[in-house]
C-alpha cells in the first residue's frame, strides 16, 4: 500500500467535513423532533441526544477512515488489475473502498444483529443497501473535487492507479 492514497482519502475526508458538519449542526440547531416538538439537539422521550464535540469527534474519526478506505480502494483496484488516470484514479479508487468497506461493515453488522434482532437487520440492511447508489455518487463528487483542489493548489495528485 502506498501512502499517497491515505493521505489523499484524508483530504478528502477534510472536504467532506468541511461540508458535512456545518450542516449536521444546522440540522441538529433547526430540525425538530415531531414527537417532543424540541430540537435533535435537545433530550426527548425518543432518548436520542445529539452533542455537537461527538459530531467533530466523529468527523475526525471519519477523516482516518476515509484515508484508509482509499488505502483499500488502492489495494482492490491492484487486485483486480483495474487502471484509471487523471480524475478517474481517484473516484475509481474512492468509489470502490467505498463498495467493499459497506460490504465489509454489512456482513459484520449482519453478524451480530441477525442473531439478536432479525427486524433491527433487515432494518439497517435494507436501508443501507438503498442509499449505497447516491453514496457512491457522491463519494465520485467528493473524490473528483478533491482531485481538483490537489491540481489548483499544485500538489502532487495521485495520477495512475
Amino acid at each position: 500500500m502506498e501512502s499517497r492514497w491515505f493521505e489523499f482519502g484524508v483530504v478528502r475526508g477534510i472536504v467532506g467535513a468541511v461540508v458535512g458538519i456545518p450542516i449536521g449542526l444546522y440540522l441538529m440547531k433547526n430540525v425538530h423532533n415531531p414527537i417532543t416538538s424540541q430540537g435533535l439537539g435537545v433530550m426527548g422521550s425518543t432518548g436520542f441526544t445529539a452533542n455537537p464535540s461527538l459530531l467533530i469527534v466523529g468527523a475526525i474519526i471519519g477523516i482516518i477512515i476515509t484515508g484508509a478506505i482509499f488505502e483499500l480502494g488502492d489495494w482492490v483496484c491492484r487486485k483486480l488489475e483495474i487502471r484509471a488516470n487523471g480524475v478517474w484514479a481517484p473516484i475509481a479508487v474512492g468509489v470502490i473502498g467505498n463498495l467493499v468497506a459497506t460490504i465489509i461493515a454489512l456482513a459484520i453488522l449482519s453478524a451480530i444483529l441477525i442473531p439478536t434482532n432479525p427486524i433491527i437487520a433487515n432494518k439497517v440492511i435494507s436501508a443501507t443497501l438503498l442509499a449505497l447508489p447516491a453514496s457512491l455518487i457522491v463519494e465520485a463528487g467528493y473524490d473528483a473535487i478533491t482531485y481538483g483542489i490537489y491540481k489548483l493548489a499544485n500538489w502532487p495528485a495521485p495520477e495512475s492507479i
